[in-house]
């Protein structure tokens, strides 16, 4: 299992990729692709294991998209009274079993206690057994508005109602590529640098040369990262010209990896050898700042 440096995405990043990412089966037990245990959920539709969202990273809308089968989405649907059964079930799915758990504590210390006689005890163990009807009645009352509500269903909030399910999937699927070309272009940058200040120490001219490079390329890669996140995340309209576009800059963001990657293999080629040896990696630089300038020039 992959273990995350949480110093090359952002905490919403993170998320988005443990929330898409698939439930790994082992022994008949179900984690998130951070190794966390995951619990079986019993819906109308069957038993399935669900990936619950962090509190405080994603937004209801971000919630809705991401983690559309989770409880937490669930609870949002109810407060925006477009539930269903499936989502009343889920939601409020351990409600018996903590009402029983609540009401076996409250009997297991207040009856030995009530034997003492004293009002006050009486009184209290009255009050704690009245405290849930509260609860449980705002339970029923919600299972029963949705019942009556006939144009309750799973609707997305977000800013792309009017997409199909598949089309929202597909963007989802994009944006988990580009999340993860961030995470590998940021271990290979870290690669780089590390073996071109090993191959050239500074302060030699080619050091700094190679080193700017790839500050650069890091630049450009950002960029086309931020812009194709930001077509996903804040367009409305998920066109097939959009598309295009987040296809065109996936590929952008592929070509400057496979550059990371030629430069890493010839500096590891010619660690131990002389300075007549570094033409190669000299063709690469070069060849990755006519990239660099190509791009910064289309944009």
């Amino acid at each position: 299992m992959i273990k995350r440096n949480n110093n090359m995405l952002t905490s919403k990043d993170q998320e988005i990729l443990r929330l898409t990412s698939p439930v790994k089966i082992v022994d008949s037990k179900a984690f998130d692709v951070e190794d966390q245990p995951l619990t079986c959920i019993e819906t109308l539709s069957g038993l399935k294991y669900i990936i619950e969202p962090k509190k405080g990273i994603l937004t209801n809308n971000e919630i809705l998209k991401y983690a559309p089968d989770s409880m937490a989405a669930a609870k949002i649907r109810i407060k925006n009274d477009v539930a269903t059964m499936d989502d009343y079930y889920l939601a409020y799915s351990t409600v018996p079993w903590k009402l029983a758990s609540y009401y076996v504590i409250i009997f297991m210390i207040m009856v030995p206690l009530i034997s003492i006689l004293s009002n006050w005890l009486i009184l209290l163990f009255i009050v704690l057994l009245l405290v849930p009807i509260y609860n449980v009645k705002r339970v029923l009352d919600i299972k029963t508005r949705i019942k009556l509500n006939k144009t309750g269903n799973k609707q997305d909030y977000s800013n792309n109602t009017n997409n199909s399910k598949s089309d929202k999937a597909l963007f989802i699927k994009y944006e988990k590529e580009i999340i993860e070309l961030k995470e590998e272009f940021t271990n290979k940058k870290i690669n780089a640098e590390t073996l071109i200040e090993k191959r050239f120490a500074p302060p030699q001219l080619t050091y700094d040369k190679f080193m700017s490079t790839v500050e650069n390329a890091e630049r450009v890669f950002d960029s086309e990262y931020n812009t194709a996140i930001d077509l996903i995340r804040y367009s409305d309209d998920y066109s097939s010209d959009m598309e295009e576009q987040i296809k065109a800059k996936i590929k952008t963001l592929k070509v400057l990896i496979k550059q990371l990657d030629n430069l890493i293999k010839e500096l590891l080629e010619n660690l131990s050898k002389d300075n007549s040896s570094d033409e190669e990696i000299k063709n690469i630089i070069e060849e990755m700042d006519r990239l660099i300038d190509s791009v910064s020039l289309y944009d």
